[in-house]
């Protein structure tokens, strides 16, 4: 007998990349304030936390105001449409 993989098995997937599980400590109003941020869910507030502050750091692309870590300053979309129009 080989070992064989059940696919459709157990919990379906949330998120694209696998999540590790790990400890930290808050005090309780940060705990109250990433749960409604979270809505209701501990680790969607951080995510969402996490996710707003590299919003809120990275430059913003010159054409749409979207966040983006490129040399040009423009997203990928505007990128795109800016080669298209040359």
């Amino acid at each position: 007998m080989g070992s064989s993989v059940k696919k459709g098995v157990g919990k379906p997937t949330l998120y694209k990349t696998a999540m590790k599980r790990k400890n930290v400590m808050l005090d309780l109003e940060t705990i109250e304030t990433l749960k409604a941020l979270g809505g209701g869910n501990l680790s969607e507030g951080i995510r969402k936390a996490a996710e707003q502050s590299v919003h809120w750091t990275l430059p913003m692309c010159s054409v749409c105001g979207e966040s983006v870590a490129r040399k040009s300053g423009m997203c990928e979309d505007c990128e795109m449409l800016a080669r298209q129009s040359q």
